[in-house]
């Protein structure tokens, strides 16, 4: 019939959670923090100020997760091995759906009178550029090489100057 929306089967539709392919059940999830890097530029003796755009906030995940079973407790090891491994890798959440992205923090909750159930809280950041960090010894090294190469003029107007 035209104009009737059906209502969507929730759980058929949602993909399984998973992390570098472990996959794992979520009870909820959400997005901390995004938005964008903005510096905020404040004029002396002034009402005003200025704001200056920086680029987006890489977007960081929570996921209150749990294994259940009998396997319980050598899921929640493997999981935590997954989650401290260096590399980055899909996350799929069934609601934010899926991303690259790194573990950056694994904490489990797991309670005598609950066997057969661990709970996890995760955190994940989007893993963005592998660009391996500030290369500081490649700029250092074009700074001694600039300064070897005008040592010379250097040393010779330093000699000109000579009475």
């Amino acid at each position: 019939m035209m104009g009737v929306d059906r209502v969507r089967d929730w759980p058929r539709t949602l993909p399984q959670a998973s992390f570098k392919g472990f996959f794992f059940h979520v009870e909820g999830e959400g997005v901390d923090d995004a938005g964008r890097f903005v510096a905020v530029h404040p004029f002396v003796k002034a009402e005003d100020h200025a704001t200056e755009d920086l680029g987006r906030k890489p977007r960081r995940y929570t996921v209150r997760a749990y294994v259940v079973g009998n396997l319980a407790d050598a899921r929640s090891q493997d999981l935590i091995e997954v989650c401290s491994s260096p590399e980055a890798g899909l996350l799929v959440l069934p609601m934010t759906g899926s991303m690259l992205a790194r573990c950056v923090s694994c904490s489990t909750d797991s309670r005598k009178d609950v066997l057969g159930f661990v709970a996890f809280s995760l955190s994940f950041v989007e893993a963005g550029l592998e660009t391996g960090g500030f290369p500081a010894i490649e700029i250092l090294d074009r700074i001694a090489e600039e300064a070897l190469l005008a040592l010379p003029d250097i040393a010779n107007a330093i000699l000109s100057r000579r009475p």
